[in-house]
């Protein structure tokens, strides 16, 4: 890393990202019968890989390819197809926010994704309330309309990859599946681990690999309307209100814990400012959000619980008002990492003592005039692991910053970090470090691309669902269904060319899929009030877990450059962020990034630096000069800029004398560096200077005997003088890139030693 930041090497061979994936695959078509074979393979049902399998196979369509897709999913399709928002009865759905001071321009919900606007039409959704009866049909008549195969109730068995190539999956009973490109659309990322893909679990990015957010199982009620509800919590608000009424003052001692604190706490949420119930509000007509703790209250109490209980609450319910029924998310379980992930690799089936709680709920309910209340089968699982190792992290601190650059974004997104329920030891942890607040009450609005759902570890598949690559806080934001929905509209057009143009996805950039989109979506992420209490806890609780964690599990956590006393914390948040886009490949982003840090600080050698490294890789030569100029204008013993400066004056094939000036100027500083000597070699002989150039790369050979690239520069130079001794340096360069695994350098070394024989 040098100077803490991210080098370029003094001279390197062609490093350049191949475009085009060479099929290791083997050809699983003609195996048999139990080998079904597919373009895309889209693993879960959860919606936003429904919405996606349809997306993709129009998307291949448009491009004359072959479209043969499939959805297979160990969820249960005879009940339903859709994950926690069908088989689960999850019927609120959350929405893109748009912030108070931009209603008046975007409405209270920014216009939706054309993918997400389908899937509200086709479910007839109004705003909020989603009827899980008409989303299964409606899911299943388009699946079959755009001929995408539905595969359900399998068993995952195994996944075969390739080096960076996820080739098929097998399953217990329905058999073998293979196909070019993959995405995970479960809700935890069962697929992508069991594809070998390094996940983190919980939140161990923040130093909380143990700590998961709650889990809901929701409920719905007959017999009940909105208007009914309403009534009987204000008749319950008052109930709790009157010192006089033996029962409610009962409840409320059980229900706090005896707590004079927590007592009062619940007592303040019954009424508005100006004294009156605060009864359930509605901002849509087909939804509600209950505000007060009346309903908890009355419940815990009664079943002799509190309502911080360490394993279960009724919560205040978001709650979906459909037209025979009202979906309830208020039921939460407090379960570690480790359960979530066994609880939603498991089918997401509740246990014993949820179903035990919620038959208390569903009495409750009764007894408050439902004539008949249902729990749903499966869980609502927040979260359980996320990509250690994303291609593109989407961090809650790059949201609350506004997200990707405006000009390759695929829209803008605004929800809150909803932390419902909580995550254990996230408030002790950061008050252990220093922090006294973690208020997210300002929710980020932030730009979004697809390339978070990417992981490194391989090259054919993604990610899309909470186990995407958020960082940690950042899931908080990135689970909602709209969100999700709307990454995998982009999601397809990449996959599409993925496949139709033989690359990797991690090749593929957020610009082309916006280029490709069909529409221009409106853009308008922004940094936000929540941005420097978000950076702060994100950058001091990822450095206190790297320090706590072993090397290996350090190394897949994104690098974070260390403040000096005084430093322009948005600058160096700036700084931090350039960093990361530029260990990605992301340079665009990264160049971004830190002209915005230079805006905040013209005094750090460091932004300059790093800012002509990003410039050098896009080849924009001479900006990048002017940086490396700057850098060391500021810091005259920094090395590294003399270094690479030299190293764009010879990849430029301009102002070689300057070159051999800067490779100089960095050998008195550093007399023993072999890069130098190497840079300064060939730039010797792009003068014409053989015998310099010669002597210069003898010297980078002998301060490091296995540098393959100075004895194949130097076997050039000889080959040019006519010497004899080229094929001896051929002959070495080429036995220390095949011990090296540098295949393509090995292949072109050999080629060179064949065409001189």
């Amino acid at each position: 890393m040098g100077f803490g930041g991210v080098l370029v090497p003094p001279f390197s061979a062609e490093a350049i990202a191949a475009t085009e994936i060479v099929s290791a695959c083997p050809d699983l078509s003609q195996a048999g019968s139990n080998v079904k074979a597919y373009d895309v393979i889209v693993f879960g049902d959860q919606v936003p890989g429904v919405m996606t399998a349809i997306q993709v196979k129009r998307e291949l369509r448009k491009r004359n390819q072959s479209a043969r897709v499939a959805l297979i999913t160990e969820g249960d399709t005879t009940e339903g197809i859709g994950g926690h928002l069908v088989r689960g009865g999850l019927g609120y759905l959350d929405r893109n926010q748009v912030p108070p001071d931009m209603r008046s321009k975007l409405g209270n919900f920014a216009a939706a994704s054309p993918l997400y606007k389908e899937f509200l039409n086709i479910t007839g959704t109004q705003t909020i309330a989603l009827d899980r009866f008409k989303a299964d049909t409606a899911f299943k008549r388009t699946l079959a309309q755009e001929k995408v195969d539905v595969i359900g109730k399998v068993k995952l068995q195994s996944v075969t990859t390739t080096a960076k190539t996820v080739c098929s999956l097998t399953t217990t009973s329905n058999g073998t599946f293979a196909a070019r490109q993959f995405v995970d659309a479960t809700q935890g990322g069962k697929f992508a681990k069991t594809a070998g893909v390094k996940l983190l679990p919980g939140f161990a990015a923040l130093g909380l690999p143990d700590s998961s957010l709650s889990v809901g199982l929701v409920f719905e009620t007959y017999g009940l309307t909105i208007e009914q509800l309403r009534q009987l919590e204000a008749k319950l608000i008052r109930r709790l209100q009157n010192s006089n009424d033996s029962v409610a003052q009962t409840w409320l001692k059980i229900a706090s814990g005896d707590d004079q604190e927590h007592r009062q706490a619940i007592l303040a949420t019954l009424a508005t400012s100006s004294g009156e119930p605060a009864t359930l509000y509605q901002s849509t007509p087909d939804s509600a959000d209950v505000r007060s703790l009346a309903f908890s209250t009355a419940f815990h109490g009664g079943t002799n619980s509190t309502i911080l209980s360490a394993k279960e609450t009724l919560d205040r319910a978001n709650i979906a008002v459909l037209r025979d029924r009202l979906s309830f998310n208020a039921v939460l379980f407090y379960v570690d990492a480790k359960s979530a992930i066994a609880l939603s690799d498991g089918g997401a089936k509740p246990e014993a003592y949820m179903l035990e709680f919620a038959t208390n709920v569903q009495t409750f309910f009764r007894g408050l005039g439902a004539n008949r209340v249902e729990i749903m089968s499966e869980l609502y699982i927040r979260s359980t692991d996320q990509i250690a190792n994303p291609v593109e992290e989407l961090s809650s601190t790059r949201m609350t910053q506004g997200g990707v650059p405006a000009d390759e974004a695929l829209g803008t997104f605004s929800y809150h970090l909803d932390v419902r329920g909580g995550i254990k030891g996230l408030g002790a942890r950061a008050a252990t470090a220093g922090i006294k607040s973690i208020d997210f009450h300002y929710m980020p609005t932030f730009n979004y691309g697809f390339r978070h759902t990417l992981p490194k570890d391989r090259e054919n598949l993604a990610v899309l669902s909470p186990a995407s690559g958020f960082g940690g806080l950042g899931e908080a934001a990135g689970r909602i269904v709209e969100f999700n929905v709307s990454v995998g509209e982009g999601l397809a057009i990449a996959v599409a060319k993925a496949i139709v143009e033989k690359r990797s996805l991690h090749t593929i950039q957020n610009r082309e899929v916006r280029q490709a989109i069909g529409y221009t979506p409106t853009i308008y992420g922004r940094s936000t009030e929540s941005f420097h209490t978000v950076f702060l806890l994100e950058k001091t609780l990822r450095t206190t877990a790297l320090a706590t964690m072993v090397p290996n599990e350090a190394k897949t956590l994104a690098p974070i450059a260390q403040s000096k006393p005084g430093t322009d914390q948005v600058a160096q948040a700036h700084l931090e962020r350039g960093i990361q886009y530029s260990e990605k490949g992301n340079y665009f982003a990264a160049v971004e990034a830190y002209t915005q840090a230079i805006k905040r600080d013209r005094t750090n050698p460091l932004t300059y630096y790093n800012r002509g490294v990003a410039l050098t890789n896009l080849h924009k030569y001479e900006a990048a000069i002017a940086d490396y100029t700057n850098a060391i204008r500021l810091k005259p013993d920094f090395v590294a800029a003399y270094k690479n400066r030299g190293l764009v004056h010879v990849e430029s094939h301009k102002h070689l004398k300057e070159a051999v000036a800067d490779y100089n100027q960095a050998l008195k500083l550093s007399p023993n560096d072999a890069a130098s000597y190497l840079g300064k070699g060939l730039a010797l002989s792009l003068e014409g200077k053989r015998q310099e150039a010669i002597t210069s790369l003898t010297q980078a050979i002998n301060l490091k005997p296995e540098l393959a690239i100075a004895y194949f520069t130097r076997a050039t130079v000889y080959h040019d003088l006519g010497a004899k001794a080229a094929l001896d340096d051929y002959q070495k360069a080429a036995t220390l890139y095949q011990q090296q695994g540098d295949e393509t350098s090995y292949q072109k070394t050999i080629g060179t030693i064949n065409e001189l024989n």
